[in-house]
């Protein structure tokens, strides 16, 4: 009896560790998702949907006068809404776009920065990270603006990226630039400053100069603790799996040309990594995917399909079902096209929708107000909207 009861755990332990194995095997063969073309509903469903949208503008004043939006963040839980612009500096509005407060400073004393890098947000400990990767320092502050910590970090570990996101497991994604300086396009980081790297999904093509990506060319979603991503020229969308804390494949958009590989690239030298790209249009290969947005339920994509034009995909992550737009309207003089080019300025998503700006210097209000003179909630904010006023968000909502 003794000898079974000592017998016992040691069973339990054996069981417990196959479990896990065997958990880590299903994650890493865990079959992919395809999104085939020829399967996709052919509709516009920005158009479709016109009228789940809701407009915010944000309150204009002298403190918060703001050039364009680079980066937008929500807290939903606290209702409040971060935006860096370019001219680095972050400001928080309330969900009613009444502002609130600035973060941060720029000067030469050591709690102020020298510039803005980028920044992400810590929701589970309601603090806005700052990272001055001249100063080697990410400034931690509270969401009113208090500074609380100086976390001084690796230059080279942080050299040559242009965004940074927050992880579920606390862990920063890096996106690297395309070069000789960083041969691959993500790098997970860890530890107090951040000094532990990991590089991730090799470049296929490295460009002979530093080269860095659009900070509007979205290559990372995340929502509801899930982090999706695209490499460079790529059809493939990865997942953060955080029990392994590796980044895997998730699915595979399958258009009408095959992806573009290193070997129809030979030997030939790249000027930088976007040179890539004329390759795969002359050769009529794919150029990628990109653009990529996802809310709780749906999920954004761009394609171009060779001489057509470039397309929108959206999926639907519950049922596995999705529709690609029409091509992308050219004439943004009609109330269509200007509608679908504030959807091509997403900057953020919420648990449910999309999230566009449209500056009001830029386009003619004029045409907003004849498309909406029958929707109220668009002609309350368009016609008390001047052309020096801050940004107005507009959330797509869709079924």
């Amino acid at each position: 009896m003794r000898t079974i009861l000592l017998f016992l755990p040691i069973c339990i332990l054996l069981l417990l560790c196959f479990a896990c194995e065997n958990r880590q095997v299903d994650i890493r063969n865990k079959e992919l998702i395809h999104i085939y073309l020829d399967s996709l509903k052919r509709e516009n469903l920005i158009i479709k949907n016109m009228h789940k949208h809701r407009f915010l503008k944000l309150e204009t004043t002298d403190e918060n006068l703001m050039a364009y939006i680079e980066k937008m963040e929500f807290d939903e839980n606290e209702g409040k809404i971060f935006i860096k612009d370019s001219n680095s500096r972050i400001f928080v509005f309330d969900i009613n776009g009444s502002f609130l407060n600035s973060i941060g400073q720029i000067g030469p004393g050591p709690d102020e920065h020298h510039t803005i890098t980028d920044f992400y947000l810590d929701r589970r400990n309601r603090r806005v990270n700052i990272i001055d990767i001249f100063r080697g320092v990410i400034f931690s502050y509270s969401y009113s603006g208090e500074l609380l910590d100086r976390m001084r970090i690796c230059d080279r570990i942080f050299d040559n990226f242009s965004q940074v996101h927050l992880l579920e497991d606390g862990a920063l994604l890096l996106l690297r630039g395309n070069s000789p300086q960083s041969l691959y396009n993500f790098s997970l980081v860890r530890g107090r400053s951040f000094n532990r790297e990991v590089n991730k999904i090799p470049y296929q093509f490295i460009g002979k100069n530093r080269s860095f990506f659009s900070r509007t060319n979205r290559r990372v979603a995340q929502s509801k603790n899930r982090t999706l991503m695209l490499e460079m020229m790529s059809d493939t969308i990865y997942r953060y799996d955080v029990r392994t804390r590796s980044i895997l494949p998730e699915m595979v958009f399958k258009g009408r040309f095959r992806p573009m590989t290193i070997g129809d690239v030979g030997r030939r030298e790249l000027f930088t990594g976007m040179d890539a790209m004329r390759v795969a249009i002359n050769r009529n290969l794919s150029t990628g995917i990109s653009g990529l947005t996802m809310t709780e339920r749906h999920l954004h994509f761009i394609f171009r399909d060779g001489d057509r034009g470039v397309f929108r995909v959206f999926w639907d992550k519950e049922t596995n079902t999705g529709s690609v737009s029409e091509r992308f309207i050219e004439n943004n003089l009609n109330p269509e096209g200007l509608l679908v080019d504030i959807f091509s300025t997403i900057h953020a998503t919420t648990s449910d929708a999309f999230v566009g700006v449209l500056y009001p210097g830029d386009f003619p209000l004029c045409f907003f107000l004849d498309y909406w003179r029958d929707y109220q909630p668009a002609r309350e904010v368009l016609e008390v909207t001047h052309e020096d006023d801050n940004p107005i968000l507009v959330f797509f909502y869709f079924e």
